[in-house]
């Protein structure tokens, strides 16, 4: 395979940018790895308890699943700073998202509903609803998810039946990349 001279300019000229790129992006994991040193020196010298032994405000869950402890606490962090953009509780049965009091998320900027709602929350809703209609699940096994706001304002998503970790993993990749487009649009 041949390249042609443009090719290969525009090679040269854009090596260096990446070389910057990597060199910014090792700094970048440098400062992080020594502010989690730094927490992690701070939560073993403080009465820190682990996510185990914290139980939630029952008036905060639902009535159904007023039994349930949590499992797994989760911080969603914006990937380009680490900036916190909600806190994540992760039951058995079912997972709360609630964006942190400083960021402030009107449902209606984009591409929360066009993006997040539409696409990544109802495509899992309609896969697991063809598993119902084909028997595989019941309803109450299926999918599902709500929003609280007040005034337009996210306070708190709730998803049923998330299933897996992986599940989990890709509705927090989703949401962190959602919030972070919709504080970009806040400016």
């Amino acid at each position: 395979m041949s390249f042609s001279e443009d090719d290969i300019k525009q090679a040269a000229d854009t090596k260096p940018w990446i070389e910057a790129k990597i060199k910014e992006s090792e700094e970048d994991i440098e400062r992080l790895k020594q502010i989690l040193r730094i927490l992690d020196g701070v939560l073993r010298t403080s009465s820190f308890k682990a996510a185990a032994e914290i139980t939630s405000d029952p008036i905060n869950r639902p009535t159904s699943k007023e039994n349930q402890e949590i499992k797994e606490m989760k911080t969603l962090r914006r990937a380009r700073d680490g900036m916190i953009l909600a806190n994540i509780n992760v039951y058995p049965t079912y997972l709360e998202i609630r964006p942190v009091d400083e960021i402030q998320l009107n449902i209606d900027v984009t591409p929360f509903k066009t993006f997040f709602i539409n696409r990544i929350l109802d495509g899992m809703r309609k896969k697991d609803i063809e598993l119902v209609n084909q028997g595989e699940l019941t309803e109450n096994e299926a999918f599902a998810y709500s929003i609280d706001t007040d005034e337009k304002i996210i306070s708190k998503i709730t998803i049923t039946n998330y299933k897996d970790a992986s599940k989990i993993k890709e509705i927090m990749n989703t949401c962190a990349w959602v919030i972070s487009r919709m504080l970009e649009k806040k400016r």
